[in-house]
């Protein structure tokens, strides 16, 4: 083989090594860009449940001080109790002494089960 040629296949594996190298890194550039693009609204979707959850508590503590029970609470009787509350809330399984409220933004749901919290990603049980 000629000088020339070894160094024109030196030049050759060498792009070609390079080529699939880079085209790997696009790929996965590629793809974290995309699985940040699905991330980012999901984890909107999450912290605005999850405020909406925070948001209707205050109220639940005026129902309860109010009635002397959570017993009859629903998103409709807590809107007077404070205003702006999601038109998404659910209030689940309110007693005498408890109650579960959640709300669901595209598909993320974020629950309390005390007035005091905590907010927890997940519905009710």
């Amino acid at each position: 083989m000629k000088p020339w040629h070894v160094v024109a296949a030196i030049a050759v594996a060498g792009a070609a090594v390079g080529f699939f190298a880079f085209g790997r890194a696009a790929s996965n550039t590629t793809r974290s860009v995309a699985s940040a693009a699905v991330t980012i609204p999901a984890q909107a979707a999450a912290t605005a449940a999850e405020s909406n959850v925070q948001q209707a508590l205050p109220a639940l503590s005026a129902y309860y001080a109010a009635e002397g029970t959570y017993a009859g609470a629903s998103a409709a009787s807590l809107a007077g109790y404070g205003g702006g509350l999601s038109p998404t809330l659910v209030v689940v399984g309110a007693s005498a002494t408890g109650f579960c409220v959640e709300d669901t933004v595209d598909g993320a749901t974020a629950s309390a089960s005390s007035t005091s919290g905590p907010v927890v990603a997940a519905a009710c049980p």
